[in-house]
């Protein structure tokens, strides 16, 4: 939405007060990143207060660990070398694919780094 729109539905309902955002970094990638937003867009659906966003948000974000883990780890270690990306490396290639069809999936952590312990309960 281009700010000369914003600017003028803001007239239109009589806002008078300056414009302002904030870009908030979520901690997440891929999917993760949605989560605050929809736990913002309920936030504003009842019309709470600035600063009870602020820390509900906060509280959100800092609860919410999504990890990506692909099928195919040869692929995502061609995709990030393309990139200069050398995290993925060729043991890791070959342990994942032997260790895909196992309940109790190795590569994925027990513990957050924070301590807490993580569900392994979704699974895509």
């Amino acid at each position: 939405m281009a700010l000369a729109h914003v600017r003028d539905m803001r007239q239109a309902a009589d806002i008078k007060r300056p414009f302002q955002f904030r870009v908030i970094d979520t901690k997440n990638m891929f999917a993760g990143s949605g989560l605050p937003a929809m736990a913002l867009r309920d936030m504003l659906r009842q019309q709470m207060q600035p600063k009870e966003i602020h820390d509900a948000l906060f509280k959100v974000i800092d609860s919410t660990y999504t990890y990506y883990v692909p099928d195919d780890l040869d692929y995502a270690r061609t995709r990030s070398r393309v990139r200069g990306d050398r995290s993925i490396n060729l043991v890791s290639v070959v342990h994942g694919r032997h260790a895909g069809d196992q309940a109790d999936h190795p590569r994925l952590p027990r513990r957050h780094p924070s301590g807490e312990q993580v569900s392994r309960s979704c699974r895509i």
